[in-house]
């Protein structure tokens, strides 16, 4: 009896997540509205807010989660009050404006009290993996935050493309087998990329292996910023514990922050499924290898994926 009333508890629970998901998905804005609701304050002081100073803009379903969850412990750092604000990257949520996006972020008061009194800067941030693959992004962020700093986590992109296939399934988008969904990208994504439609639902979802080329996605990052102010990390980094905290340091010697110890380690947003079949997988690395040799050449960094 009591395990068919959990069962029952956990599809209406899943039942519930999916319906949020695909509402949202078609009423991006309906995110501010959710939030007005719990904290009006904030909407209505968003012009008296500041924007971010750095954003974690790649790749999603490698870390980027955890990584806003440690940064997020530093006491010199506050990321925004939800993570993936998605401002730059939907269309929607940008033509809100900006005091939109501001509402996510520390006051001014807030800020110049935190600085007097600790003789710091303060850092905020911004993680949004979705900016990457979103050729408009670049542009929009540098037209608003012509200083900004930018971080990338990269994962192997044949894991990177099994975990997003398997979050697709857990949130009810995608009905079809990973072989078939592979196969039939192209034709699904085609209408939104005729139309440049980058922020449309099938590009989105579906993009599966384009969003593994990520030499093709940072080329136009580094057309719009200064190398300087690109950091890259790998993801197996930030998941070994052995290197999570050298990972860390070096973000925050890119963020310009004291070092500092996290004390909660624990991933975020970590999905379990089966293993991928030895055959496909063998595929997608031939398929990924020339795009990650092109990858290593232009960020002069060595990739050890298979």
């Amino acid at each position: 009896m009591l395990i068919n009333q959990l069962e029952t508890q956990t599809k209406m629970l899943d039942d519930n997540r999916t319906a949020f998901h695909r509402f949202s998905d078609k009423h991006p804005s309906f995110y501010i509205w959710l939030k007005s609701q719990k904290n009006p304050f904030r909407s209505m002081t968003s012009p008296l807010r500041i924007l971010p100073t750095f954003i974690i803009f790649g790749v999603s379903r490698s870390g980027t989660r955890s990584l806003n969850k440690y940064l997020n412990q530093h006491t010199s750092i506050r990321m925004a009050s939800r993570p993936e604000v998605h401002f730059f990257n939907k269309s929607d949520n940008f033509h809100q404006g900006i005091n939109w996006y501001k509402s996510f972020f520390p006051t001014k008061v807030y800020r110049d009290l935190f600085e007097s009194r600790t003789k710091s800067k303060l850092q905020c941030g911004d993680a949004t993996p979705d900016y990457m693959y979103n050729p408009n992004s670049p542009e929009r962020i540098k037209k608003y935050l012509p200083d900004v700093k930018l971080i990338a986590v990269l994962r192997n992109p044949i894991d990177r493309v099994y975990s997003h296939y398997h979050y697709m399934v857990r949130t009810r988008r995608e009905d079809l087998s990973f072989d078939e969904a592979i196969k039939n990208e192209k034709n699904r994504i085609e209408d939104d990329l005729l139309m440049h439609n980058y922020d449309g639902d099938n590009y989105r979802r579906y993009s599966y292996l384009r969003r593994g080329i990520y030499v093709n996605q940072l080329e136009t990052w580094y057309n719009a910023f200064p190398k300087q102010r690109i950091l890259i990390i790998k993801s197996e980094d930030l998941a070994n514990d052995d290197s999570i905290q050298k990972t860390l340091d070096e973000v925050f010697e890119f963020l310009n922050v004291s070092t500092f110890k996290i004390k909660n380690k624990g991933k975020v947003n970590i999905g379990k499924y089966p293993p991928m079949n030895s055959k496909l997988r063998k595929e997608l690395s031939d398929y990924f290898r020339p795009h990650n040799l092109k990858l290593s050449s232009f960020l002069k960094m060595k990739f050890e994926w298979d």
